[in-house]
């Protein structure tokens, strides 16, 4: 599975396991909500947009990348 591919799943899950919206993730982590479901949806997020969603779910770009 690629990176973003990972990412995306990874995203989606911590999210979840938080009982976050999508709409509260993309408030938490000062991103558009189109940027937050493009993610989900598998598309290649820029490098800070990733680090703000990381930010957002309160963990590194790392834990959601492996």
């Amino acid at each position: 599975m690629n990176t973003s591919k990972k990412f995306s799943r990874r995203v989606r899950e911590e999210r979840e396991g938080r009982g976050l919206t999508v709409n509260e993730l993309a408030k938490l982590s000062n991103v558009s909500l189109r940027s937050v479901y493009n993610v989900e949806e598998g598309k290649s997020p820029t490098l800070d947009t990733m680090e703000k969603l990381a930010k957002g779910l309160r963990v590194s770009v790392l834990e959601l990348i492996k």
